[in-house]
Formats: structure tokens, sequence, C-alpha cells
């Protein structure tokens, strides 16, 4: 670490002397990467948050080689209720809407992908109207897009009747709407998470340079991110809608403690060459040992059992370490170019009010440090009766609101429908084919059982009501060769169900009985396997949660590892690390008191909070070391490390509380759940940093000084 700190000393410090120059190559190398990012692209997909290899994404596979990518879209019409044309349509009928029909299903069969077309279907209500179509998905990225657009136009040409609105609707469309989304989530939420930072930064320092200064150096390795994510191929997914908040709310915490400290040493030093050189003194272990306490934090992630984990830990890795290398290369030369003289600080115009504050809690740390010890405790209790509160959402609404136009028609149409879902079983046949006649005997007993089971409404399959007969087995299947694979060893039994009935622990209490009739029901020469959005809703929850508990107690081990390495002595990475863990509990404990759950995209939230939160600790730990060799007086050490680098750290949480606090504004409800629990987890860690990292610090003294 000492090698890599004066490494990128020395290149500072050349780079320093060329500031101009400096700053027109980064620049250009910066544009170039910034460019570069522009070909970023969206996977707004489900299947890449589960594994590649599990029972869902294995069977689309095989579905997909077998009968091309077919998938299904709803053409709903709806009665306009703002139409007043004495014209309009009171209420849908079959009589009404059979031109209407006719005309919709002819430009549909002049479709290239329209491969079938289902039946005109009247609600109870004669309000909603639907036809569902089967279409065959080009199988390049934007294959539903070019699908959803031919069908729209189809749409437009179509005649409708007075009085009523005709939309396309489905699952591939409401996935096409969170791409949509989470384009617009990123650009507006990073947008507003720069411009709170910037109002924090002008507020304290008074000074528009270092406000700016703070928001460029995160908005820069933001830029330098997308472009990294774009040469490495990494795509941006639903788990990353919002990286670029976190970058930024993490450039600018670093930004701050480099700041602080660089104007705190212009203002006694007058020369900016020598406040760089004192800054980078006295913040090379505390930013070196945060970078690599951060990056094992998020390296946990980069083990999870579930792609999403993955991704989130293989982007942050990256962006912590360009937001590192952009703090220690850019912004010294930033500061040195274009800030020379020292501002007011503002701590001086507010008559040291908080320097007050944390005089006293020094003195009541070094005095009473059990008694603050209990109160943390105390509170840490409350805040595990509010951790036990909290629970997993793996729901849609989690990724589209439940007042989106589309989610909207989605939900009326469901409610006038009502609510089906289909989980298919996956016939393979593992020698010779599926038209053997006890493989036929035994799918047809197996159809009889499914169809027993509580909520299904019907089962269907290829062997459906054909007669016990080797010449009528073989005669059916010809007819019926689309629901066969080319060599007939694939098929599939579709069973239709009420809608996702599920547990009180949330599993399908359907695919619960399929499983328990499935191993228990053996088909001659037939390998049995589910498939749906009910199981693939299942695999994400459970590597939900298998992700909670592996990344969080790796992520322990490294961060302490790593902090034990970096003092050389595992009790002061242990005074670093307790206050991390009780922040997480408090975090927590706020969002079951909150109710916010748990959902695809906060699993990883305790490694995000022990990268992010460490580097509070480290910095406080690493100034209480720096003033106790100044000050034979404990309470003097902890009050000017208090006031200076507690300081940088109440700054710090302000502008990455409320930059977090963005994400509350995205449409996107799970992004909104994370900017809550990022919040929350800055809000917790700064507070049991401050009274914690002190207190451990005295009673730590007061024993070795006992076995002195």
């Amino acid at each position: 670490m000492k090698l890599l700190s004066e490494m990128l000393r020395g290149i500072t410090h050349e780079l320093i002397k060329n500031p101009r120059s400096t700053l027109i190559i980064l620049g250009i190398l910066i544009a170039l990467l910034g460019y570069t990012a522009t070909n970023l692209t969206v996977d707004p997909s489900f299947d890449s948050l589960i594994s590649a290899e599990g029972e869902f994404n294995t069977n689309a596979r095989m579905l997909e080689k077998a009968f091309g990518t077919n998938t299904g879209f709803q053409i709903v019409y709806l009665l306009d209720e703002t139409e007043t044309s004495a014209l309009r349509v009171p209420a849908f009928s079959q009589e009404m809407l059979e031109p209407y029909q006719i005309q919709l299903e002819k430009l549909l069969q002049e479709s290239q992908y329209i491969t079938a077309i289902g039946p005109l279907e009247i609600s109870p209500s004669q309000r909603q109207a639907r036809i569902s179509v089967q279409a065959l998905q080009p199988n390049t990225p934007d294959g539903s897009t070019i699908v959803q657009e031919e069908i729209r136009g189809i749409i437009a040409k179509a005649n409708t009747p007075i009085g009523a609105t005709v939309e396309l609707n489905g699952f591939p469309v409401i996935i096409e709407r969170v791409n949509t989304l989470i384009i617009q989530d990123n650009l507006v939420t990073i947008l507003l998470t720069a411009l709170l930072v910037f109002i924090v930064l002008y507020w304290y320092f008074r000074n528009i340079k270092l406000a700016l200064i703070g928001v460029v150096s995160p908005l820069i390795s933001l830029f330098v991110l997308g472009g990294m994510m774009v040469l490495l191929g990494v795509e941006l997914t639903l788990t990353l809608a919002a990286v670029g908040v976190i970058v930024i709310g993490l450039g600018a915490d670093y930004s701050i403690h480099v700041i602080v400290t660089y104007t705190r040493k212009l203002a006694r030093l007058k020369n900016a060459q020598n406040a760089i050189e004192e800054t980078l003194d006295e913040l090379e272990l505390a930013l070196t040992g945060a970078y690599l306490t951060t990056v094992a934090g998020f390296a946990a992630l980069m083990v999870g059992v579930s792609p999403s984990s993955q991704a989130q830990g293989t982007v942050l890795v990256i962006a912590i370490t360009t937001i590192f290398i952009i703090t220690m290369l850019l912004l010294p030369v930033l500061l040195y170019q274009f800030v020379k003289t020292a501002p007011e600080s503002r701590r001086k115009r507010k008559n040291s009010r908080l320097e007050t504050v944390f005089a006293r809690l020094a003195h009541m740390q070094v005095h009473n440090p059990w008694g603050v010890l209990v109160f943390v405790l105390g509170l840490t209790v409350f805040f595990l009766i509010g951790a036990a509160q909290v629970s997993f959402s793996t729901s849609n609404s989690n990724w589209i609101p439940d007042e989106d136009p589309i989610a909207i028609t989605f939900g009326e149409i469901q409610s006038a429908f009502g609510e089906e879902d289909t989980i298919s079983v996956v016939l393979t046949s593992t020698r010779g084919d599926l038209r053997e006649l006890q493989t036929v005997r035994d799918i047809q007993r197996l159809e009889a059982q499914l169809a027993g089971i509580p909520g299904v409404t019907r089962v269907e399959s290829a062997v459906s009501g054909v007669a016990l007969d080797n010449a009528i087995i073989h005669q059916k299947a010809q007819e019926r060769k689309t629901a066969y694979n080319n060599d007939f060893t694939l098929t599939t039994i579709r069973i239709i169900s009420e809608g996702f009935v599920v547990d009180e622990s949330g599993s399908s209490l359907i695919e619960s009985e399929l499983r328990s009739i499935l191993s228990a029901t053996a088909i001659y020469q037939t390998e049995t396997s589910l498939f749906g959005d009910t199981i693939r809703f299942s695999e994400l929850g459970a590597s939900l949660q298998a992700d909670a508990a592996i990344t969080t107690l790796l992520g322990f081990i490294l961060v302490f590892v790593v902090v034990g390495l970096l003092y050389t002595s595992f009790a002061l990475g242990t005074v670093a690390l307790v206050p991390i863990l009780l922040a997480i509990l408090w975090a927590v404990g706020m969002k079951g008191y909150f109710s916010i759950p748990f959902t695809s995209l906060s699993t990883g939230i305790v490694s995000l909070v022990l990268g992010i939160g460490i580097d509070f600790s480290i910095h406080l730990v690493n100034a209480i070391k720096h003033t106790m060799q100044k000050h034979d007086a404990l309470e003097d050490a902890l009050t000017e490390a208090l006031q200076t680098t507690g300081g940088a750290i109440i700054l710090s949480t302000i502008t990455t509380f409320f930059g977090f606090l963005a994400l509350a504004f995205a449409t996107l409800l799970g992004t909104q759940r994370l900017g809550w629990s990022l919040a929350f987890s800055i809000f917790s860690v700064a507070i049991v940093t401050l009274l914690l990292v002190p207190t451990i610090v005295v009673l730590r003294e007061r024993a070795l000084k006992r076995r002195a």
C-alpha cells in the first residue's frame, strides 16, 4: 500500500509542475472516454439477474433453439372515457368489434413476425377487450423493439371504434418501458445529485471554484467509468440503475476530504504547492486505505450467487478505482491551478458552533466512555427490532410503478379478465423420441395430476386427448408438429393457473405442488423441468437471500483483513470496523421501520455500506493517530481530530445523504428504495462513527495504560 501511495504521489508531484499541460492531456483522455460512454447499452432483461446456468435460463435457451424466440403480446381495446361524441360506443360486444377484429387480423397475418393470433375476448364489464398474439422475435438486441414497432404500426393502420383506444401491452412492453425508465432515471438522478452536491459545497465554502471542483471530480469519474464499461463490454442492467448516483456520492466523499484538508493547509502555509504536499502527506494513508477497504467491500459482491450481485461488484470496483485515481491525480492539479488562496472558513463565520459541539462530544467520550457506549448499544437494540421486520421483495412493482400508464393498462386487463400465470413443464427425451406409447401414456397421466392442483384452470400439451395407439400418436404428432422440436425430442406441458398464488414466505404454492408431483412421477425415457415467470422470480428470490448472506460475511472478512493489514494492528482494524457493523444494523432497522424491503437492487446494501462507510472510520482513526502524536492529553487529541476530520465527515455525510436521496425521485420503485436505503446507511455510518470510534480509542488507551 505504501508503494502505491508513493507512486501516485510521485506522479502527482510531476503533474503539478506543468498543470496546464496536464489538464489539457487529461482533458483529452477524459473527453475520449466520455465520448466512448455514449455507446453504453442498456439490458433491461430480468433474465440477466439470475444464473445463466439456472433452470429458467437453461430452458429458455433450449426452447429458443427449438421454437425460436416466441413472445406474447396483448392488443387491448379500452373505452375512452374522455370521448364526447354521440357516436361513441357505450360498451364492447363481439358483434360490434367483429369488423375491426377481422381487419386487424388480416393486417397481422401479413406480418413476418406474427405466428399466432388468439380469439377476441370481451371482459364481463364490456369495457375492455383483448386479442392475444404470438410473435417470433428476431435474435438481435433490438429484436423486441422491432416487433413492437411493427405491431404498433399495424394497430395505427387498422380502424378503431369511436370512443375506444387500442394499446399494445404485455410483459415485453413492460420490459421496454423499464429500459426507457432506466435511462430517464439515470439522467435525472445524476443531474439532481450533482446539483445537490454543488449547493451543499457552495453553502459550506462560499467559494464557487471549490464547489465546482468538488462536483467536477466525481462527474469526470462517472464519464471515465462509462467509457470503461463500454470498452469492457459491460452493459447497464436493472441492478446498475443507480450506479451513477453512487459514483457521484463516493466521488464527492473523496473530494471533500482532500478539499477540506487542502484549504486548512493553504490557510496556514499560504503556498499552494506546499499545501498540496502536506495534504497528501496527511491523507495518503487514509485515502489509500479507504480505497483498498472499499474495493474489499465491493469485491464481496463479485462472488455473489446472482449475476446481479456480480455485475454490481464488478462495476463498483471499477468505479472506486476510477474515483481513487481521479482524486489522487487530477484533483490536486485542479486545486493547485485554480485555488491559490484559502477561502474564509464557514466554521469561523458560524462562531465555531460545530467545533463547540465536537469539543463537548470529545469531553464526554473521554470522561464517560461507557455511557456513550451504552447509549449507542441501546439504539442498536432498538434498530435490531426494526431489522427483524425487513422483508425481501421480487415484485414487478419494483421495476415499473403502479401509476405508469403501461402498468395501469396491464393492471386493468388483469382485473378485467383475471390474473393468469403460465408455468411450462419442459419434457426432454433421453432416448428415442416423445412419440413412444409409454411416454405418451405417462404424459397424459401427469396432465391429469397437474389439473388437480388447486388454482390450476387448465392443462395443455401436444398429446392432450390423443388416443393411446401408435398410429394415431404419430398422426397427431405430425398435425401438431409446431408443439415439438424438429426431431420430436422436446415439447412442453402448459399449466395455466388463476395467478401467482404464494404462501407467507412469498414462495409459489403452485410451483411447490408441481415439483412435488414431478419428483413422484416418472415419465418413460423423459426428463422434466420447469419454465415460466414464476420460475424466474423464484430463482431471483432465492439468489437474493443467498447473496445477502454470502456477500455480507465475505465483505466483513475482507474489510477486517485489509484494515488490520493497513494499520498492522487487528485491534485498530476492529476499531474501524465495529462502527460499520452497528451502522449496518441501524440502516437495516430503519428499512424495517419505514417498510422498505430488500430488492434486487438493494440486496448488496451491506457490502455497499461496508465499502462506503469504512471511509469515515479510516479517516477518523487516521486523524486520531495524527493528533495523538501532537497532544499529550487524549481529550485535546480527540477534540482536534473531531473538529477537523469530523467536520469533513459531517460535510461529506450531508452531500452524500442528499446525493443518494436524489434516487428517491426516480421513477422505478426499486431505485427509489435503494436511494432511501443508501441515505439511511450513510446517515447511520456517520453518527455511529463519530460517537463510537473515539470512544473505543479511549477505552483502548485505558486498557493499554493498565497493562503498562
